[in-house]
């Protein structure tokens, strides 16, 4: 039994919290934004970001699922990948898909917790976290639909609390879409040789020869938006330091490196919230 578990824990990377994290950070933007905009409730802010990161959790646990699912005979033939469960057969699809229906379920009593508005945003979500393990197979872009999916949260997050979407909460929106797209970016890296034996479409791929040059200018452009958001202050200093550092420290060619800056950015995205 215990052994089953520990199966179903891997196959939705529960040991690998990194990606939830990452997932959660959008949502509490929109509701710190909304706190330091609109003059709301701490306690409702508490409420919102408590139910928002269980769903983000919940949302991200299926997209792995979803993910597993539609490329599993891709993750045969990638080493980093090999031993999930679907791709190694110590999960069958059939077990796969009755998770995925209980965690379906588990996602609906969140999203029936929050506001009609928050619910448009919401669902936009996950159908582009559903859309997004395709689309590695049609476009070297993936990158941009993972981060409109992962970045709705700031909308959710925000319309949670407030009942109109304005100029200031769509350029956060779009800060974050840089931000995720640099940070994935950073992270297909690793996969970039075993990518191209398979034939899965990526920025790293895309951009191959100039990896630095393409997730510097996604930090620049994301600051930009940023800049449009917020007040100048320190989370504009935060973004820019860490952004300085990923560039430096990052070895694209080295898949330790890949992994190791982009779980940095799980304390980096700090900056979204100040």
């Amino acid at each position: 039994m215990f052994c089953r578990l520990s199966l179903y824990l891997k196959l939705i990377r529960f040991d690998k919290p990194i990606g939830s994290v990452l997932l959660i950070w959008p949502c509490l933007w929109g509701i710190a934004h909304a706190y330091h905009t609109q003059n709301v409730s701490i306690k409702a802010c508490i409420v919102y970001a408590i139910l928002l990161s269980a769903g983000a959790i919940i949302m991200r646990s299926l997209g792995c699922i979803i993910n597993d699912l539609a490329d599993c005979d891709v993750d045969k033939k990638v080493e980093r990948t090999r031993e999930r469960p679907l791709a190694c057969g110590t999960l069958t699809q059939t077990e796969a898909l009755l998770c995925a229906a209980v965690l379906s379920m588990a996602g609906l009593a969140v999203f029936c917790t929050i506001p009609r508005q928050a619910q448009w945003f919401a669902s936009l979500g996950g159908i582009l976290l559903i859309l997004y393990p395709f689309m590695k197979r049609i476009t070297h872009y993936p990158q941009v639909v993972l981060g409109c999916a992962f970045n709705v949260g700031v909308l959710v997050g925000y319309s949670c609390l407030v009942n109109a979407i304005d100029a200031t909460i769509a350029w956060l929106f779009l800060c974050g879409v840089c931000w995720t797209i640099a940070y994935d970016t950073i992270y297909a890296f690793q996969d970039i040789q075993d990518d191209k034996m398979v034939g899965v479409k990526s920025m790293a791929v895309r951009f191959e020869n100039t990896p630095k040059m393409v997730v510097a200018i996604c930090y620049g452009i994301g600051f930009v938006f940023l800049i449009g958001a917020k007040p100048i202050g320190m989370n504009h200093y935060i973004y820019i330091l860490f952004s300085l550092w990923s560039l430096q420290v990052w070895k694209p060619r080295d898949p330790q490196s890949c992994n190791a800056v982009f779980k940095a950015h799980a304390i980096g995205s700090v900056f979204g919230i100040l």
